[in-house]
């Protein structure tokens, strides 16, 4: 269950970070910085289970994209 949960994240993260403008290029000619990696944490997160009919209970997962201009960028709002 946690390694889909993480695989449905990774998978929708790629899906968000692959929309653009297709081109790899800025409007000057410039090439834009490319994913290089995406680190998710915590990296081994705890499915929590609630007998209660309350709200599910939730784990909070970050995701950060690594590019190759050596800059990063939290993605976490873009995946769901």
């Amino acid at each position: 269950m946690k390694k889909a949960l993480l695989v449905s994240c990774l998978l929708t993260v790629s899906t968000f970070i692959g929309c653009g403008s297709g081109t790899g290029s800025s409007s000057q000619g410039e090439t834009a910085p490319t994913l290089r990696s995406l680190a998710l944490s915590p990296a081994n997160p705890v499915m929590l289970l609630q007998v209660a009919p309350a709200a599910p209970a939730t784990q909070q997962i970050t995701a950060m994209g690594h590019y190759s201009d050596k800059s990063a960028k939290d993605l976490s709002t873009q995946a769901s």
